[in-house]
């Protein structure tokens, strides 16, 4: 028989500084199992580094060794966001992911650089 091999396992505070996130997202992942989990105890769960290091090569945009990257605020809103829901002027619209909404609130203004929530700049 084939011995299996040792898989590392990270609390979530340990994941949480090898992926450079605060704890609250590597738990925000694990409950949209974005993630997976062992449970090692009634309550205590541990991540694989295989499954933290599947996310960081999967989310990664190739670039040539030694160059930096600049990423506009639209590359940035459509790799994580995918498609506007519409087009106003020269500001692109998507449904916000931190509330609910009915009508895209999340405005990129390319020109500008800006990306704000609509809802919450208007109020004040």
């Amino acid at each position: 028989m084939e011995r299996d091999r040792a898989v590392r396992l990270l609390r979530v505070e340990e994941a949480a500084e090898y992926l450079n996130v605060k704890p609250s997202t590597i738990r925000a992942w694990l409950l949209r199992r974005k993630l997976p989990r062992v449970r090692v105890g009634e309550r205590a769960v541990r991540i694989p580094v295989d499954a933290l290091d599947r996310l960081i090569r999967e989310n990664t945009i190739p670039c040539p060794r030694g160059a930096a990257m600049k990423l506009t605020c639209e590359q940035v809103a459509r790799a994580v966001l995918g498609e506007p829901a519409k087009r106003q002027g020269r500001e692109l619209l998507w449904l916000c992911p931190c509330h609910d909404d009915r009508h895209p609130s999340l405005c990129v203004n390319a020109g500008k650089e800006l990306l704000a929530v609509r809802s919450l700049w208007q109020e004040r």
